[in-house]
């Protein structure tokens, strides 16, 4: 990839892969466009998606690390032939994808949830709900999702339950892991317009 954006800094990567990527040669282009694997019909849903017929609005469904060395194991376990067992060390416990990444305090390369568009969004009036003295108890937390930009797209927002600093009593382990994801909500607008958005957590 450095390669040839070295030739033309313009280059769009799209990427067909099945998990994570590390991207040294990032900065050097135009833009990365993650396909996952798209089937059948993929190649008539990049072309609509690179010429502007659609807007991008997915979002990430795990954290892409900075470099192969922020990872929980950096070296694979492997084994020099097929008949030789080996160890795969899982010292990592709960802190599993972005979980290991925010015990750690490190910035990944894109988090979970990151997704870009060709539209922008704001979202304004957050608030939290006391509902604990209904039938199905729970609080609840709104916002108005926005969409600012001249074209229609979607948003997803995304709502995240954190637990406050692990107390010297408590031993490491899930405690570390102390931000989760807890509810997403898919919003498409078109331009210039606004969504009420209610996220209940029981």
């Amino acid at each position: 990839m450095a390669a040839v954006a070295a030739v033309n800094p313009h280059t769009i990567v799209v990427l067909e892969n099945g998990g994570a990527q590390v991207m040294p040669w990032l900065g050097s282009v135009g833009a990365v466009l993650e396909a996952w694997f798209p089937g059948q019909r993929g190649a008539d849903a990049i072309a609509n998606l690179l010429f502007g017929v659609v807007t991008p609005s997915g979002k990430l469904p795990m954290t892409f690390p900075a470099s192969v060395a922020a990872l929980p194991n950096p070296v694979i376990a492997g084994s020099p032939n097929a008949s030789t067992p080996f160890l795969v060390d899982y010292s990592a416990g709960f802190l599993v994808g972005y979980k290991w990444y925010d015990s750690q305090n490190l910035t990944p390369l894109f988090p979970l949830g990151f997704g870009l568009s060709y539209t922008t969004f704001s979202i304004t009036n957050r608030n939290l709900v006391n509902n604990l003295a209904s039938s199905n108890p729970n609080f609840q937390v709104t916002f108005d999702l926005s969409n600012t930009g001249a074209l229609g797209g979607a948003e997803v927002g995304q709502v995240y339950l954190g637990l406050p600093a692990r107390p010297a009593s408590r031993p490491s382990g899930w405690w570390d892991g102390r931000r989760c994801i807890w509810s997403l909500a898919r919003c498409s607008t078109s331009r210039c317009r606004s969504t009420r958005t209610t996220h209940p957590i029981p």
